[in-house]
């Protein structure tokens, strides 16, 4: 399996993940124009794309969706509240333009190609938000993805247990966020509970996600205003350590990762070898 984050910030948000020749989509923030040229730059011919998988119906998360799936004829998947919501703003990938709309429906997996998609109910002032676990059956590798999110509940916790990678939103230092320029209003939302995720809670997340199979760590959606890369490294880092964790720990900034990585099944090494999971 294998993941490329093509952008991820407050202006677009999308990556592709990749595993037994299947290809699935996290979110369209890009237009179709500059989507397709991100996805020819990897090796992905966008054509070749098997579907989306929509978090939520932010701007930035699906700002290309409508005309990427008239033009490719994606299938959408998302939750009932998100393909409502879509429709409202007058997005008919998962209706209209001969795409077909897929229902997530909250801890259950849907079979998508080679892939396992699981969409778990999150904190976001949004319509059903979710986050996702992708699994590839041919090999078992899990990876988790959560860019934005109030905080972690024990039930996202429990879906992202045992991943094999997570890609999860750092969006901003606390007191940078007290101290920036943003109105009361907007302090607010930011800092509740179906805000974002502060660099301290992601922190705490990670320590109790870690684990000896879980290779990569992507830290994603972070603000340009309240949050700084150093910042968030620095912050997950600290509690990477507490927790011993010895995988590889990125950053995603706003026009994406530089190259993709790839993900094994860590429980399937640990089967084979006999080890405790």
């Amino acid at each position: 399996m294998k993941v490329w984050v093509l952008a991820s910030g407050s202006t677009a948000n999308s990556l592709v993940i990749e595993a037994a020749g299947e290809r699935l989509l996290v979110d369209c923030g890009l237009g179709p124009r500059t989507l397709a040229g991100k996805l020819r730059a990897v090796g992905i011919p966008p054509e070749s794309v098997g579907g989306v998988a929509v978090t939520h119906e932010h701007s930035d998360h699906i700002h290309g969706l409508k005309k990427a799936c008239a033009k490719w004829r994606w299938p959408v998947l998302a939750s009932t509240g998100t393909h409502a919501a879509l429709g409202a703003k007058g997005v008919r990938g998962s209706a209209g333009g001969g795409a077909r709309r897929i229902v997530l429906v909250n801890g259950q997996t849907v079979s998508h190609g080679a892939l396992d998609v699981m969409g778990v109910r999150i904190q976001h002032d949004a319509s059903e938000p979710m986050a996702f676990v992708v699994t590839c059956r041919a090999s078992g590798a899990r990876v988790a993805v959560a860019t934005d999110i109030g905080e972690l509940s024990a039930s996202v916790l429990a879906a992202f247990a045992r991943t094999d990678a997570i890609v999860l939103e750092s969006n901003h230092d606390l007191q940078m966020l007290a101290s920036g320029p943003y109105p009361p209003y907007l302090k607010q939302r930011i800092a509740a509970r179906t805000g974002h995720l502060s660099n301290a809670d992601c922190g705490s997340a990670l320590e109790a996600l870690a684990h000896r199979g879980l290779s990569h760590i992507v830290l994603a959606h972070l603000s340009e205003v309240n949050n700084t890369p150093e910042m968030a490294r620095a912050s997950a880092a600290r509690a990477l350590r507490k927790a011993g964790w010895r995988g590889k720990l990125a950053i995603a900034a706003p026009d994406g990762l530089t190259s993709g990585f790839e993900v094994g099944s860590s429980s399937m090494v640990e089967r084979q070898l006999g080890l405790a999971i």
